[in-house]
Formats: C-alpha cells, sequence, structure tokens
C-alpha cells in the first residue's frame, strides 16, 4: 500500500497540519507508512505519544501492528480515564532511547514508569531525555523504594502523577505533582499537601482524607487499585457520614458509593463529566448541576424490586448531555418505562447495559422496552446490551446521523449449571441503517440483512453458526470480525477488506481467494489438524497472519503461507522440526517477525535467514546447530526466556550471536557457574540491551561483564539480578539490578 502512497502533496503543508493529518490515522495503522522516511518522525509522534516504560522482566511480545483497528468509540473502559488515554505504548528503556535518538525532534506527550529503578536509570544514563519529557507519570508498584528516592530533587523534571507508591514519603515531590492516587496520606502531608494538585483518585477510606485543595478539577472517591490490598474495591459508606465539600472547579467527578438517599452535587457549576457506580434505584436520587455533559450510571446491586431504567424520565432536563451510559443489573421483566423517556436533543452518545443477574426467564408476552423507544436526532453513537427486548429491532426508528451501532440482544443465561438463550428471532432483515461507519451485531440470524455502504468496520456474533452466504458485505468495508462461522471458504470478500478476525471459531480449514486489499488475518484459537494447502489457503496480499493457540496443528506444509508475510505469530501451537524447515524451505522473503513463544521445540537447527525479530520463550530447547543464530544476519531483537538451554552449554556447546542483535534476553534459564564462557557475544558490537534476570547461580558473571564491557561498545543496559552485586567488580553505569519482587514477578508473568 505504501509504494502506491505520495507524499509530496502533504509534504507542502506546515508541519503542524501534517502531524493533525498524521494523528487522525489510527496507530497501528501507520506502520504501513514505515518505509517512507519522509513521513516516519511524524508517524512516531503519532504512535508514541503515550508511553509507558517496563522492567526487564515483562515478557516480549511482538508488536503485531494491525492493518486497521476496530472502530469503536472511546469509552470508561480505557487504560487511564483522567489521562483520557486508551492504551499506553509499552516500552522497555532502551527502546525509548533509540526513538529519541533516532528522531531528533520526537517527544511523546506522556512517559509513564513502571518502577522508580527504571526512572533513576534514566536520570543516571539520559538526564537529557527526561529534561525533554513534558510529563512523566510514576506508576509504582514495587513495594520498597530506596532510601535516596525520597531525598531526590524531582523539580528539575516534569513529573505530573505518581500512582500508587507505597513507602514514598518525598514530601517535595507531593507538594508539586498535579495528579495522585493513593489509599491514604501520611500524617506529615496532611497540612499544606497538594497545593498543585489538579487530580486526584483516592481509593481508602474517604474519612481519613484531608480537605481538599481548592485546585482540584478531576476526583475520584473508592474504586479499587493495582497493589494486592486494594484489589478489593473501595464503597463509600454514606450511612453515618456525608460526602466531603467539593472544590467549586471540580470538572470531573467519579464515585463508589453504597446504598444512599440523596446525592446533591447541582452546586458544582464546572462539572462537566460524572460517574458513578452505586446501588442506585432512582434517578431522583440524584441532583446534578444542568450543564452536565457526560454521565456514566452503574448500578452495583444485584436482585432486587426497582430499577433506575424506571425513572430515566428527569433526563431531558440536562440541556447539554453529549454523554449518557447507563449499567443496570435489575431489570428482569420487560417494561414499557423507555417509551417516556426524553432523551436531551444534544445527546451524541447512549449506553445501555441491562444484564439479568436473577436469570429469571421472561414471558414473551410483555412489553418490549424498546419498541417505542425515542432516540435524539443528532445521536451518533448507540450501544445496546440486553438479554430482553428487540425482538422486532425494525420497530425502533434509528436516527439518521448515528455513525457507530453496537447490538447484542442475544446472552446465554447460566443458572444453576443450565444454560437458556433469552433471546428470540430478531430479524434485522427489515431494518433500515444509517449510513454508519461501524457496526458491531449479535443476533440469531443476518439473513437479509442490508449493510450500509459507509460502512468500514464491521462485526457479526450469533449463538449458533453463521452462514457466509447470509450476509452481503458493503463494498467499502476495511475490518471485518466474525464469530460462530459455519465454514471458512470465503470466496468473495469486500475489495477494500484489510482485517479479517475470524478469532476463536473452531475452523478447521481455511479458503480465501479473492481479497486483493487483505492485511492481516487472525486464526487463533481455532482446530487445525494440519495446515497444507488442501484446508489453508491465503491471498499473497497477506502481511500478518496469528495462528495463536491452535494446539491439534500437527504440520505445516512449505510454501503454505502467503508470499508477503511479514509477521507469523505461533504462540502456543505446536511447531515440528519440519515445520521450521518448511518455513524456511518456502523463502518468505519479507518475513520480520517469527513469535514462537512456548511451541513445544526441543531441537533448533535453523531459522528463516531474513528475520529481524525471534521468541523463543518457554521453549525445552536443548539442542541447536551451531550457526543456527549466527547466521541471521539481520536479526535485532532475540528473546530466548525459560529454555533449555543451560544443558547444551554444560556440554561445552556454544551459542554464537549475530552482530546485528542490538536486544538479547536470556533471563530464566537458570545458567550454571561456567554457562556465561559459552556464551559467545565478540561480534555484537551493536548490542545495546542485554537481560539475564533470573538467573540465581550464575556467580561467575563477572566474566560476561568483561567481555560486554570490552566488546560491546554500545550496551546501553545490561540487566542483572540483584543478588549478583558481590559479585560484579567495580562499578558500571550500563549495570542494572532488577528486584526481588521484579523475579517474582517474572516467576508467573505470561
Amino acid at each position: 500500500m505504501s509504494s502506491a502512497f505520495k507524499p509530496e502533496p502533504i509534504l507542502k503543508l506546515p508541519h503542524n497540519v501534517i502531524q493533525l493529518i498524521i494523528d487522525c490515522i489510527p496507530n497501528d495503522y501507520l506502520e504501513v507508512y514505515s518505509d517512507i522516511p519522509i513521513l516516519q518522525e511524524f508517524a512516531a509522534r503519532s504512535v508514541y505519544r503515550y508511553i509507558k516504560i517496563v522492567s526487564a522482566d515483562e515478557f516480549y511480545h511482538m508488536d503485531k501492528y494491525q492493518a486497521i483497528p476496530r472502530l469503536e468509540p472511546v469509552d470508561y473502559e480505557v487504560e487511564d480515564y483522567f489521562a483520557n488515554v486508551r492504551e499506553y505504548k509499552k516500552l522497555r528503556p532502551v527502546a525509548l532511547v533509540q526513538l529519541m535518538k533516532k528522531y531528533t525532534n520526537f517527544c511523546p506527550n506522556i512517559v509513564c514508569f513502571t518502577h522508580i529503578e527504571l526512572f533513576m536509570w534514566f536520570h543516571k544514563k539520559h538526564p537529557e531525555i527526561l529534561k525533554k519529557l513534558p510529563r512523566i507519570d510514576f506508576t509504582l508498584l514495587n513495594e520498597s523504594i530506596p532510601s535516596n528516592v525520597n531525598s531526590f530533587d524531582f523539580e528539575i523534571y516534569n513529573v505530573y502523577r505518581v500512582w500508587e507508591v507505597p513507602g514514598l514519603s518525598n514530601k517535595k515531590l507531593f507538594s508539586s505533582i498535579k495528579s495522585l492516587r493513593c489509599d491514604n496520606f501520611q500524617i506529615n502531608f496532611r497540612e499544606g499537601w497538594g497545593e498543585n494538585l489538579q487530580e486526584l483518585e483516592f481509593i481508602g477510606n474517604f474519612r481519613t482524607l484531608p480537605p481538599l485543595p481548592s485546585t482540584l478539577r478531576k476526583l475520584q472517591l473508592g474504586g479499587s487499585g493495582s497493589l494486592p490490598s486494594q484489589f478489593m474495591r473501595q464503597q463509600i459508606d454514606l450511612s453515618s457520614s456525608s460526602l466531603p465539600s467539593f472544590p467549586l472547579g471540580l470538572e470531573c467527578l467519579k464515585l463508589f458509593i453504597c446504598d444512599f438517599d440523596e446525592l446533591d452535587i447541582s452546586y458544582l457549576e464546572n462539572l462537566r463529566d460524572f460517574h458513578l457506580v452505586a446501588d442506585i434505584k432512582s434517578m431522583s436520587q440524584l441532583k446534578l448541576p444542568l450543564q452536565i455533559q457526560r454521565v456514566a450510571l452503574k448500578n452495583s446491586r444485584n436482585g432486587g424490586s426497582t430499577s433506575i431504567m424506571q425513572s430515566l424520565k428527569s433526563l431531558e432536563s440536562y440541556k447539554n448531555l453529549r454523554e449518557f451510559r447507563i449499567e443496570d443489573k435489575n431489570v428482569w421483566r420487560r417494561t414499557s418505562v423507555l417509551d417516556n423517556v426524553v432523551f436531551p436533543q444534544s445527546l451524541e452518545t447512549l449506553e445501555i447495559n441491562i444484564h439479568n443477574f436473577s436469570a429469571k426467564q421472561t414471558g414473551w408476552q410483555e412489553e418490549d422496552p424498546f419498541t417505542n423507544c425515542k432516540l435524539p436526532p443528532g445521536l451518533k453513537v448507540l450501544q445496546i446490551q440486553t438479554h430482553i427486548g428487540l425482538e422486532n429491532p425494525s420497530k425502533m426508528e434509528i436516527p439518521n446521523s448515528l455513525k457507530f451501532l453496537n447490538i447484542n440482544t442475544v446472552q446465554v443465561i447460566t443458572h444453576e449449571d443450565e444454560y437458556f438463550d433469552q433471546g428470540g428471532p430478531h430479524d434485522w432483515s427489515n431494518v433500515q441503517l444509517p449510513s454508519l461507519t461501524g457496526l458491531r451485531l449479535g443476533a440469531s440470524t443476518f439473513y437479509g440483512i442490508v449493510f450500509p455502504e459507509s460502512l468500514l468496520s464491521l462485526e457479526c456474533s450469533s449463538p449458533s453458526k453463521i452462514k457466509i452466504g447470509d450476509i452481503m458485505f458493503p463494498k467499502h468495508l476495511i475490518h471485518l470480525k466474525i464469530s460462530m462461522l459455519k465454514s471458512a471458504e470465503l470466496n468473495d470478500l469486500p475489495p477494500m477488506l484489510q482485517k479479517l478476525d475470524l478469532l476463536e471459531n473452531e475452523l478447521e480449514k481455511v479458503i480465501i481467494n479473492n481479497a486483493p486489499s487483505l492485511k492481516e488475518v487472525e486464526l487463533s484459537c481455532n482446530i487445525f489438524g494440519n495446515i497444507s494447502g488442501s484446508n489453508f489457503q491465503l491471498p499473497d496480499t497477506v502481511e500478518i497472519l496469528s495462528l495463536e493457540e491452535c494446539p491439534w496443528v500437527k504440520e505445516i506444509s512449505a510454501n503454505v503461507f502467503p508470499t508477503n508475510l511479514r509477521k507469523l505469530d505461533l504462540k502456543h501451537t505446536p511447531v515440528s522440526p519440519n515445520a521450521i524447515n518448511n518455513i524456511i524451505s518456502s523463502n518468505y522473503q519479507h518475513l520480520t517477525h517469527l513469535d514462537l513463544f512456548s511451541c513445544k521445540i526441543s531441537k533448533l537447527d535453523k531459522l528463516p535467514p531474513t528475520l529481524e525479530w525471534i521468541r523463543l520463550d518457554r521453549n525445552p530447547i536443548s539442542s541447536f546447530s551451531p550457526t543456527a543464530l549466527s547466521e541471521l544476519i539481520k536479526l535485532k531483537v532475540l528473546s530466548m526466556r525459560s529454555t533449555e538451554i543451560n544443558g547444551f552449554l554444560e556440554n561445552g556447546n556454544k551459542l554464537v550471536f549475530p552482530g546485528s542483535l542490538i536486544s538479547l534476553d536470556l533471563s530464566g534459564n537458570h545458567f550454571h557457574p561456567g554457562a556465561v564462557r559459552s556464551l559467545v557475544l565478540y561480534s555484537c558490537v551493536n548490542l545495546q540491551e542485554l537481560i539475564l534476570v533470573h538467573n540465581p547461580d550464575m556467580n561467575d558473571v563477572q566474566i560476561l561483564v568483561d567481555v560486554v564491557k570490552t566488546f560491546c561498545p554500545a550496551i546501553d543496559e545490561f540487566t542483572l539480578d540483584g543478588t549478583h552485586r558481590e559479585r560484579v567488580r567495580g562499578d558500571h553505569d550500563f549495570i542494572c539490578w532488577s528486584t526481588m519482587i521484579e523475579q517474582k514477578y517474572f516467576d508467573w508473568y505470561d
């Protein structure tokens, strides 16, 4: 695709305009333009706007750079709600250093450190990078803080947020940050704290909360955190006390409350965003400011005789409301309550999520709550998850303004080990769908549905097998996901389709004959036996293929994959020596990434010579060809965690690594004394990252330190177990010590 792209017209625009255009392209889609050097820096700024720096104890994962992500609206289920970050890009420290060096004008919007040691490593090695960052966040999950941190002067950097940091008592830092999450306050912080604080997430006992600073703009009380002591959700008990007085400048408020009679926050005239998880009986309990724009209500009570759905009529008084989301677990009978709801004309996003946790069967003679539901004319996003109603969706008037529709009316409920389907026929064939760009539809049948030609993303799911012939695909479709597909013989897919997702379909066969634009195919968790030309055919345009967790695969034939394949994911799928040989003999000249995590590989003689990235973690590899790795002259990243190569090295064999390597991970191999002499790194002049954590018996590690210092001039980070400190002579600025809690994390992380 990139070869047909002409960047010259764009490059005549001002740089800030170019960046705005690039920012409108979905992050994962930008990889398509990676071979256009002129646009690389703009793409990097967009893809890596939000970065989370993770430790060496996290496993590598292949970044597949999906051809096109699912088109879906941003909702409350985001990684960082206050910062409006849907997902952080996870990077090792060295990867960020490489990015900053490669693109001189590149700078991420937010960099979040998950361990204080990672931040201190940057301070020691690359303070110039830290000074360049406009916002630094700490999400520190380790339970011990080095003593020097509490006296460190953080004001030389732009530290914005501290998130869950037990043991951190740097008072100067707490007085300067703008965002904080915690579950308790130290006594010496209660006076004069939070002078600059704008965001607070407090998940402890709210009665211990000091007076809130007037500078506060975003506040969460209750909820749960990431530390083991914070997994249980904290809810505010208003039975014996009232809420604190909130600052008048508050713009966003999230509350987790138990039973309550009334919540009056109408005095917060600047409040625009309100999120409540509570035992809500009626909307009349809530008094919100009339200018509120976003409201999310989640009824936390299971069972009961009343439902908040019965009191939504008061919504019409909020004339500025743009988003309204409601989740109710107490609607177990069909009701006509939505007939009387008048949604504000300003509403653009509506989400209704109805659960039936009481698992009571409902009579078909009762009212359908959605039949006469009047939706506002300017609605753009509609999401309905329900076990009741919409038996005849053609009776619901869908506004022409709608762009994204997510409807799931078929649910299987479990009750006393019995399953039953609460859904009806749900005939969508007569529904006049507007000019949607995204549709996610769960229904009993797709026969006769006419999809709008404007549709770019389509997801279909059903409790019964879907016949591909029942679906008439719009010609402009880019992304397609189908669940419960009866057969995957797809002869004529839309000409512009780029991503096909057939995850978890129990497929034994997939034949795709005509899909000229297809770039990515997801076939993980299917039941392929052999992968050969008789049951597996994809167009040569496919560049990214996932066959993760296909446990029944016995063999992979030669030349069965697309000739343009770049990235192949076989994680948790058995891969025989013959299968690897077939992949090599097929001469996939574009194959650069291969994920062989936990593929039951015991012997490795050869690998595709085109590889730049490979993961061999969790394989019982005990035998190597002497040149299996050294012949990979393009290899940049190699991860071999938790293998059985220690026995191979103890028999006098050597592992010779290629000079092209930038990152090498040999963690968790339980190297015995003497093993390091067999790790040949003499040609690794480009090596920047070497990870050898979780090798506690490697008491001759000094030998490897000397080799790295002498032969690897580019080394930036050499990570070792902290238990080896006394075995290393001198002070080496490239050594990073792993903490004990990180090693525990390594044990269970997969």
